[in-house]
C-alpha cells in the first residue's frame, strides 16, 4: 500500500460508495475494477489494489484468501455506518 494518497482515497471512495449500494457483493481485484463506477478513467491494477487494501485497513472490506484462486474481497455490512460516515465526512478522498 502506498500510503493514504488523494488518488488512493478517491478510488477507495468510489468502491465503498458502489459497496454500500452492493453489500453483498464479493469479487476479487479484477472483478472489483469491472463493475468500479467510471472503470475506463484508468486506474491501474496497483492503484486498485492500494484502494482495496485502505478498505481493508480500516476494517470495512475483508479478504477471503485461498490457495487455488484469487483473493476475494466482501464488504463488512456491519460496518456500513461508519463507513457512509466517513464517506460523507470526506475522509478518504
Amino acid at each position: 500500500m502506498t500510503g493514504n494518497t488523494v488518488a488512493e482515497g478517491t478510488l477507495a471512495s468510489r468502491i465503498l460508495r458502489y459497496w454500500l449500494m452492493h453489500p453483498d457483493a464479493t469479487d476479487t481485484l479484477d472483478g472489483i475494477g469491472w463493475w468500479l463506477p467510471g472503470k475506463r478513467s484508468g486506474w491501474s491494477r496497483d492503484e486498485l489494489k492500494d484502494a482495496v487494501g485502505l478498505l481493508v485497513l480500516r476494517g470495512w472490506v475483508r479478504e477471503i484468501a485461498a490457495s487455488s484462486s484469487p483473493t476475494l474481497y466482501a464488504f463488512k455490512p456491519e460496518r456500513a455506518r461508519e463507513a457512509n460516515d466517513s464517506l460523507a465526512k470526506g475522509e478518504l478522498g
